[in-house]
């Protein structure tokens, strides 16, 4: 039948009543209570069960988390210890004289470096002598040798006149020097003629003495300015001896851009720092101002320790051997590097994270002169310098100049019939020179 159960044999039967026990059977005895489960007692025991479960689950979780927290005191203790130990750290290396300390460091070990600088100078003394304002503009690039210099000076009379005389310099590591001038005479000629004037106002006979020799100097410059001049100290034939302590000395020079030198300078420089350091609160974009003054103590302990280095020891063996009369210098004390009387503020402009010094200002003033400036710094791997394609070598001028100087100077000079020759020339001057030292010794020693 549709309705019917699946299974009949699990179906009760509602009309059938329980079996009757048989006569003479255990039934026929009393029967002891029936025990019916309760369907409380089986949901406690199931409860139960799942109770123990749970609370071993629970268990579990809280020893993870226990753990956790353990693990987030540990952590915490680092962080919090470590944060103490990195301010400690901070405060310590943000200290003015470490900051200094860690700028000039690295400024030492770079590898070159271009500069560029700014100076004017203006004051109530150099009016007086008809000058307004003198300024210097250069461009300068190094790795210790090779170097190169581009300078330009400006200088504006009160008479608003504005003059420019521009100087490049090339030093190559063998030692040779390269040099050249533009717009001196012109500018030296117009400047040393306000200067006499304003000198001399109300006396004009002693302007007009004075003013052909302005002129004879002005033609010695003409010869010097508008050439690339070569000095190398092999054209001018000199002693060996002198040649050797002039190689010795740019060698020394040249060391300095050598890692073991670098360490030597850094070492000795944190042993005895030659700088004192105020913060100034002062700042140039980034980069936050310094002032600096020279530590006299420190100085002549750098300067004592120095000796002991062998970059000072390969120097002063060079110089011995080129000469053997040289000696070392002796012990210096604070007094001899001393400062004394007004001198100018120098400020460092260093970044505070990196430490790497960008620029230095000084800054100068008294009742007649104010001085003020500063240099930028830009620190690069290597720098380009290389000799000017065409050159004259400098004993042409000082042949040259030393003519004109003798035809003006000594009698007989190499412009007038039978003169002298640039050496006799030459050797009349220096003992004119020499002369002149005899008489004034001569004079002290009878007065």
């Amino acid at each position: 039948m549709e309705n019917e159960p699946k299974n009949p044999n699990f179906s009760p039967s509602p009309a059938a009543g329980p079996p009757e026990p048989e006569a003479g059977t255990i039934a026929d005895q009393p029967s002891p209570p029936p025990v019916t489960p309760q369907p409380n007692e089986i949901s406690r025991q199931m409860d139960s069960l799942l109770a123990d479960a749970a609370t071993d689950e629970q268990r579990k979780k809280r020893r993870k988390k226990l753990i956790r927290i353990f693990l987030y005191v540990i952590i915490s203790a680092i962080l919090i210890g470590g944060a103490a130990f990195g301010a400690l750290w901070y405060i310590n290396r943000q200290k003015p004289e470490n900051v200094v300390l860690n700028a000039v460091v690295k400024t030492i070990n770079q590898k070159a470096y271009r500069v560029t600088g700014d100076f004017a100078i203006h004051g109530e003394a150099m009016e007086e002598s008809g000058i307004r304002s003198i300024s210097i503009r250069s461009n300068d690039k190094s790795s210790i040798l090779p170097t190169s210099s581009e300078t330009t000076i400006t200088i504006i009379t009160t008479d608003e006149d504005e003059f420019e005389i521009k100087t490049n310099e090339i030093y190559l590591a063998d030692g040779v020097l390269y040099f050249r001038v533009d717009g001196l005479t012109e500018t030296i000629e117009a400047v040393m003629q306000k200067v006499m004037a304003e000198m001399t106002a109300g006396m004009d006979y002693i302007y007009d003495e004075m003013l052909p020799s302005i002129n004879y100097f002005s033609d010695i410059l003409a010869d010097i300015e508008g050439t690339w001049w070569r000095f190398d100290i092999a054209d001018f034939g000199m002693p060996e001896e002198i040649t050797a302590q002039y190689d010795c000395v740019i060698g020394t020079i040249g060391s300095i851009n050598t890692s073991n030198t670098k360490d030597e300078l850094t070492n000795l420089y944190r042993d005895w720092p030659l700088l004192d350091v105020t913060k100034t609160g002062d700042k140039k974009g980034d980069y936050e101002g310094y002032n600096v003054n020279l530590n006299a103590a420190n100085t002549a302990g750098f300067l004592n320790n120095l000796r002991t280095t062998g970059f000072y020891q390969g120097f002063s063996k060079c110089m011995k051997s080129a000469n053997e009369s040289f000696e070392d210098y002796s012990n210096v004390s604070a007094s001899d590097v001393a400062l004394t009387g007004d001198r100018p503020t120098f400020t460092l402009y260093i970044h505070p994270w990196s430490h790497e010094l960008r620029s230095i200002s000084v800054n100068y003033g008294d009742s007649d002169v104010d001085m003020f400036g500063s240099l930028t710094l830009e620190f690069v791997d290597s720098v380009n310098i290389s000799a000017p394609e065409e050159s004259k070598p400098v004993m042409e001028l000082v042949e040259s100049v030393a003519i004109k100087v003798c035809d003006m100077f000594v009698v007989g000079s190499p412009y007038t019939a039978g003169g002298l020759s640039v050496e006799e020339c030459l050797t009349s001057l220096m003992g004119s020179m020499m002369g002149i030292s005899a008489a004034q010794e001569a004079w002290l020693s009878e007065s």
